[in-house]
Protein backbone atom coordinates (compact mmCIF):
# COMPACT_ATOMS: atom_id res chain seq x y z
CA UNK A 1 0.00 0.00 0.00
CA UNK A 2 1.20 3.56 -0.97
CA UNK A 3 2.19 6.18 2.27
CA UNK A 4 -0.54 7.76 3.01
CA UNK A 5 -0.41 10.54 5.73
CA UNK A 6 -3.58 12.47 7.16
CA UNK A 7 -3.04 15.82 8.78
CA UNK A 8 -5.51 15.94 11.57
CA UNK A 9 -6.86 19.36 13.17
CA UNK A 10 -9.07 19.33 16.54
CA UNK A 11 -9.84 20.75 18.89
CA UNK A 12 -11.80 19.96 21.99
CA UNK A 13 -11.89 21.51 25.79
CA UNK A 14 -11.97 17.99 27.38
CA UNK A 15 -9.01 15.27 28.15
CA UNK A 16 -11.00 12.58 26.00
CA UNK A 17 -11.45 12.58 21.90
CA UNK A 18 -15.21 13.06 21.65
CA UNK A 19 -17.04 9.47 20.05
CA UNK A 20 -17.33 10.97 16.78
CA UNK A 21 -13.80 12.26 16.15
CA UNK A 22 -12.52 8.50 17.97
CA UNK A 23 -14.91 7.16 15.33
CA UNK A 24 -13.53 9.40 12.11
CA UNK A 25 -10.17 8.67 13.33
CA UNK A 26 -10.79 4.88 13.75
CA UNK A 27 -12.28 4.49 10.13
CA UNK A 28 -9.27 6.52 8.37
CA UNK A 29 -6.78 3.67 10.18
CA UNK A 30 -8.56 1.12 9.09
CA UNK A 31 -8.68 3.05 5.16
CA UNK A 32 -4.64 2.57 5.62
CA UNK A 33 -4.13 5.87 6.67
CA UNK A 34 -1.00 7.16 9.04
CA UNK A 35 -2.42 10.06 11.44
CA UNK A 36 -0.63 13.19 12.75
CA UNK A 37 -3.74 14.57 15.29
CA UNK A 38 -2.97 18.32 15.75
CA UNK A 39 -4.66 18.77 19.36
CA UNK A 40 -5.11 22.14 19.24
CA UNK A 41 -5.89 24.24 23.04
CA UNK A 42 -3.60 21.58 24.61
CA UNK A 43 -0.42 21.51 26.66
CA UNK A 44 -0.13 18.05 27.12
CA UNK A 45 -1.65 14.14 26.19
CA UNK A 46 -4.17 12.91 28.55
CA UNK A 47 -3.78 9.09 28.82
CA UNK A 48 -7.42 8.46 26.94
CA UNK A 49 -6.06 9.79 23.88
CA UNK A 50 -2.58 8.73 24.08
CA UNK A 51 -3.74 5.28 24.40
CA UNK A 52 -6.54 5.47 21.35
CA UNK A 53 -3.72 6.91 19.39
CA UNK A 54 -1.62 4.35 20.11
CA UNK A 55 -3.91 1.62 19.38
CA UNK A 56 -4.40 3.63 15.91
CA UNK A 57 -1.15 4.21 14.28
CA UNK A 58 -2.13 7.76 15.38
CA UNK A 59 0.49 10.55 16.62
CA UNK A 60 -0.62 13.29 18.66
CA UNK A 61 0.54 16.85 18.89
CA UNK A 62 0.02 19.41 21.50
CA UNK A 63 -0.06 23.05 19.81
CA UNK A 64 -1.58 26.55 21.17
CA UNK A 65 -4.93 26.98 20.02
CA UNK A 66 -3.81 29.79 16.90
CA UNK A 67 -4.62 29.72 13.03
CA UNK A 68 -7.87 27.49 12.99
CA UNK A 69 -7.10 24.14 10.36
CA UNK A 70 -4.60 26.17 8.91
CA UNK A 71 -2.50 26.88 11.47
CA UNK A 72 -2.59 23.25 12.66
CA UNK A 73 -1.79 21.64 9.42
CA UNK A 74 1.06 24.45 8.76
CA UNK A 75 2.31 23.49 12.66
CA UNK A 76 2.60 19.71 11.22
CA UNK A 77 3.83 20.29 7.78
CA UNK A 78 6.88 22.66 9.27
CA UNK A 79 7.46 19.29 11.71
CA UNK A 80 8.16 17.57 8.09
CA UNK A 81 5.59 14.39 9.14
CA UNK A 82 4.56 14.55 4.75
CA UNK A 83 8.03 14.81 3.45
CA UNK A 84 7.78 11.01 2.43
CA UNK A 85 3.97 10.06 1.86
CA UNK A 86 2.93 9.41 -1.35
CA UNK A 87 -0.76 11.02 -0.16
CA UNK A 88 -1.48 13.25 2.08
CA UNK A 89 -5.12 14.22 3.55
CA UNK A 90 -5.77 17.21 5.19
CA UNK A 91 -9.20 17.07 7.69
CA UNK A 92 -10.88 18.08 10.93
CA UNK A 93 -13.17 17.66 13.24
CA UNK A 94 -15.79 20.03 12.07
CA UNK A 95 -17.76 16.89 10.23
CA UNK A 96 -19.92 14.07 11.59
CA UNK A 97 -19.18 11.02 9.94
CA UNK A 98 -18.22 8.97 8.21
CA UNK A 99 -22.01 7.81 8.18
CA UNK A 100 -20.98 4.99 5.90
CA UNK A 101 -18.02 3.05 4.85
CA UNK A 102 -15.23 5.62 3.60
CA UNK A 103 -12.95 2.88 2.13
CA UNK A 104 -15.15 2.94 -1.19
CA UNK A 105 -15.14 6.43 -1.50
CA UNK A 106 -11.32 6.46 -1.80
CA UNK A 107 -11.32 3.57 -4.03
CA UNK A 108 -13.29 5.34 -6.35
CA UNK A 109 -11.61 9.31 -6.16
CA UNK A 110 -7.81 6.89 -6.19
CA UNK A 111 -9.03 5.26 -9.25
CA UNK A 112 -9.41 8.76 -10.85
CA UNK A 113 -5.65 9.44 -11.05
CA UNK A 114 -6.71 13.01 -9.59
CA UNK A 115 -3.35 15.32 -8.24
CA UNK A 116 -5.90 16.54 -5.66
CA UNK A 117 -9.83 15.71 -4.79
CA UNK A 118 -11.80 16.86 -2.01
CA UNK A 119 -15.27 15.95 -0.92
CA UNK A 120 -17.25 18.59 -2.12
CA UNK A 121 -16.54 21.69 -4.52
CA UNK A 122 -18.43 25.08 -3.92
CA UNK A 123 -18.45 28.39 -5.83
CA UNK A 124 -19.23 31.20 -2.89
CA UNK A 125 -17.07 33.71 -3.49
CA UNK A 126 -15.05 31.74 -6.19
CA UNK A 127 -14.10 27.64 -7.21
CA UNK A 128 -12.78 25.89 -4.38
CA UNK A 129 -13.05 22.62 -2.87
CA UNK A 130 -14.40 22.83 0.82
CA UNK A 131 -11.42 22.45 3.16
CA UNK A 132 -12.68 20.27 5.55
CA UNK A 133 -11.47 17.18 3.21
CA UNK A 134 -8.31 17.84 0.99
CA UNK A 135 -6.47 15.06 -0.68
CA UNK A 136 -2.75 15.59 -2.63
CA UNK A 137 -0.72 13.37 -4.27
CA UNK A 138 3.10 14.15 -3.36
CA UNK A 139 4.02 16.02 -6.43
CA UNK A 140 0.83 18.39 -5.71
CA UNK A 141 1.17 18.84 -2.30
CA UNK A 142 4.74 19.91 -2.90
CA UNK A 143 3.67 22.65 -5.94
CA UNK A 144 6.02 25.67 -4.51
CA UNK A 145 2.66 27.60 -4.70
CA UNK A 146 0.79 25.26 -2.41
CA UNK A 147 3.35 25.03 -0.22
CA UNK A 148 3.98 28.58 -0.10
CA UNK A 149 -0.04 28.67 0.69
CA UNK A 150 0.38 26.83 4.00
CA UNK A 151 3.59 29.12 4.90
CA UNK A 152 1.31 31.79 5.57
CA UNK A 153 1.17 34.15 8.80
CA UNK A 154 -2.06 32.38 9.59
CA UNK A 155 -1.31 32.41 13.16
CA UNK A 156 -2.22 36.01 13.14
CA UNK A 157 -4.84 35.99 10.73
CA UNK A 158 -8.70 36.09 12.12
CA UNK A 159 -11.12 33.83 10.72
CA UNK A 160 -12.28 35.64 7.82
CA UNK A 161 -8.73 36.06 6.25
CA UNK A 162 -8.17 32.14 6.61
CA UNK A 163 -10.94 31.66 4.82
CA UNK A 164 -9.75 34.39 2.46
CA UNK A 165 -6.14 32.80 2.46
CA UNK A 166 -6.17 29.38 2.47
CA UNK A 167 -9.50 27.60 1.33
CA UNK A 168 -10.38 29.97 -1.56
CA UNK A 169 -6.35 31.24 -2.45
CA UNK A 170 -6.02 27.37 -2.89
CA UNK A 171 -9.17 27.44 -5.32
CA UNK A 172 -7.13 30.32 -7.35
CA UNK A 173 -4.65 28.83 -7.55
CA UNK A 174 -6.12 25.16 -8.57
CA UNK A 175 -7.33 27.10 -11.40
CA UNK A 176 -5.10 29.40 -12.65
CA UNK A 177 -2.60 25.51 -13.36
CA UNK A 178 -5.33 23.97 -15.54
CA UNK A 179 -2.49 21.07 -15.56
CA UNK A 180 -3.31 20.10 -12.29
CA UNK A 181 -6.18 17.43 -12.28
CA UNK A 182 -8.62 17.77 -9.62
CA UNK A 183 -12.19 16.77 -8.73
CA UNK A 184 -14.84 17.02 -6.20
CA UNK A 185 -16.40 13.79 -4.95
CA UNK A 186 -19.52 15.40 -5.46
CA UNK A 187 -20.43 18.52 -7.33
CA UNK A 188 -23.54 21.14 -7.47
CA UNK A 189 -24.12 20.25 -11.48
CA UNK A 190 -28.15 20.88 -11.59
CA UNK A 191 -29.38 23.68 -12.88
CA UNK A 192 -32.19 25.58 -10.36
CA UNK A 193 -33.59 28.77 -12.00
CA UNK A 194 -33.24 30.99 -9.22
CA UNK A 195 -30.37 28.90 -7.46
CA UNK A 196 -27.39 31.72 -7.58
CA UNK A 197 -24.12 29.24 -6.57
CA UNK A 198 -21.77 32.14 -5.33
CA UNK A 199 -24.69 32.83 -2.48
CA UNK A 200 -25.06 28.52 -1.53
CA UNK A 201 -23.38 26.59 0.48
CA UNK A 202 -24.41 22.76 -0.95
CA UNK A 203 -23.13 21.14 2.55
CA UNK A 204 -26.12 23.04 4.35
CA UNK A 205 -28.59 23.95 1.54
CA UNK A 206 -28.39 20.35 0.31
CA UNK A 207 -26.81 18.36 2.94
CA UNK A 208 -29.40 15.25 2.50
CA UNK A 209 -28.69 15.04 -1.19
CA UNK A 210 -24.74 14.99 -0.82
CA UNK A 211 -25.39 11.81 1.80
CA UNK A 212 -27.74 10.24 -0.09
CA UNK A 213 -24.88 10.26 -3.09
CA UNK A 214 -22.87 7.49 -1.39
CA UNK A 215 -19.93 9.80 -2.29
CA UNK A 216 -19.52 11.62 0.93
CA UNK A 217 -20.50 10.43 3.92
CA UNK A 218 -20.20 13.82 6.34
CA UNK A 219 -22.70 16.39 7.93
CA UNK A 220 -21.23 19.37 8.81
CA UNK A 221 -21.71 20.25 12.97
CA UNK A 222 -22.21 23.58 12.49
CA UNK A 223 -25.35 22.76 10.41
CA UNK A 224 -26.81 20.24 13.21
CA UNK A 225 -25.80 22.52 16.03
CA UNK A 226 -26.44 26.27 14.50
CA UNK A 227 -28.75 26.10 11.18
CA UNK A 228 -28.23 29.14 10.92
CA UNK A 229 -29.63 29.08 7.88
CA UNK A 230 -32.95 27.74 8.95
CA UNK A 231 -32.63 24.49 6.76
CA UNK A 232 -36.57 23.18 7.82
CA UNK A 233 -36.11 19.43 7.31
CA UNK A 234 -32.35 19.07 8.94
CA UNK A 235 -34.90 17.28 11.54
CA UNK A 236 -34.44 14.14 9.33
CA UNK A 237 -31.27 13.52 9.80
CA UNK A 238 -32.64 11.71 13.37
CA UNK A 239 -34.58 9.62 11.36
CA UNK A 240 -31.98 8.70 9.29
CA UNK A 241 -29.33 7.34 11.83
CA UNK A 242 -31.74 6.38 14.09
CA UNK A 243 -31.02 2.57 13.43
CA UNK A 244 -27.36 3.09 11.54
CA UNK A 245 -25.12 1.02 13.68
CA UNK A 246 -21.79 1.92 11.66
CA UNK A 247 -22.29 5.98 13.29
CA UNK A 248 -24.64 6.13 15.95
CA UNK A 249 -26.58 8.82 16.28
CA UNK A 250 -25.53 9.08 19.94
CA UNK A 251 -22.46 10.06 18.91
CA UNK A 252 -23.90 13.63 17.91
CA UNK A 253 -25.97 13.60 20.82
CA UNK A 254 -22.91 13.73 23.05
CA UNK A 255 -20.95 15.99 20.78
CA UNK A 256 -24.32 18.48 21.09
CA UNK A 257 -24.75 17.94 25.17
CA UNK A 258 -20.78 18.98 25.32
CA UNK A 259 -21.10 21.67 23.66
CA UNK A 260 -22.79 25.25 24.27
CA UNK A 261 -26.01 25.13 23.13
CA UNK A 262 -26.34 28.02 20.92
CA UNK A 263 -30.54 29.34 19.91
CA UNK A 264 -31.50 28.01 17.14
CA UNK A 265 -32.50 31.52 16.03
CA UNK A 266 -31.92 31.40 12.05
CA UNK A 267 -30.52 34.19 10.51
CA UNK A 268 -32.88 33.92 7.41
CA UNK A 269 -36.15 34.76 7.48
CA UNK A 270 -39.13 32.58 6.88
CA UNK A 271 -39.79 33.87 3.42
CA UNK A 272 -36.47 33.85 2.31
CA UNK A 273 -36.75 30.09 3.72
CA UNK A 274 -39.32 29.32 1.48
CA UNK A 275 -37.32 30.29 -1.57
CA UNK A 276 -34.97 27.01 -0.87
CA UNK A 277 -38.29 24.82 -2.23
CA UNK A 278 -37.13 26.30 -5.72
CA UNK A 279 -33.65 26.03 -5.16
CA UNK A 280 -32.05 22.98 -3.02
CA UNK A 281 -31.33 19.87 -4.57
CA UNK A 282 -33.45 18.02 -1.35
CA UNK A 283 -36.29 18.80 -3.40
CA UNK A 284 -38.52 15.94 -2.19
CA UNK A 285 -37.65 15.67 1.62
CA UNK A 286 -38.05 19.95 1.65
CA UNK A 287 -41.65 19.47 -0.11
CA UNK A 288 -42.28 16.72 2.63
CA UNK A 289 -41.24 19.03 5.28
CA UNK A 290 -42.90 22.06 4.12
CA UNK A 291 -45.92 20.16 3.51
CA UNK A 292 -46.00 18.70 7.21
CA UNK A 293 -44.69 22.08 9.06
CA UNK A 294 -44.34 24.99 7.10
CA UNK A 295 -40.73 26.07 7.21
CA UNK A 296 -40.43 26.38 10.88
CA UNK A 297 -37.79 24.47 12.39
CA UNK A 298 -36.97 21.98 15.24
CA UNK A 299 -35.39 23.13 18.10
CA UNK A 300 -32.19 22.02 18.79
CA UNK A 301 -31.63 19.01 21.36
Amino acid sequence: MSNRICLFASYNLTDELLPDTKHFLRQLYLCGWETHLALSGKEKISKDIHDFCQKHLITPHSRPNQGLDFGAWQDLIIKKVTDHADYILLTNDSIFGPIYPLQPVFKKMFTKNLDIWGMVDSFEVNWHFQSWFLCFNHTTFFNPAIQDLFMQPFKQMDRQAIIQQGELKLGRILQSNPEIKCKAAWSPTKTRLFRNKKNVNPMHLDWYTILHSDNVPFIKKELIRDNHFGIFWLDYYRTLLKHNQFFKLNYIDTYLNDHINRPMIPHTVWWKRLKYLAITYDTKLAWTYFIKQGVSCSPPL
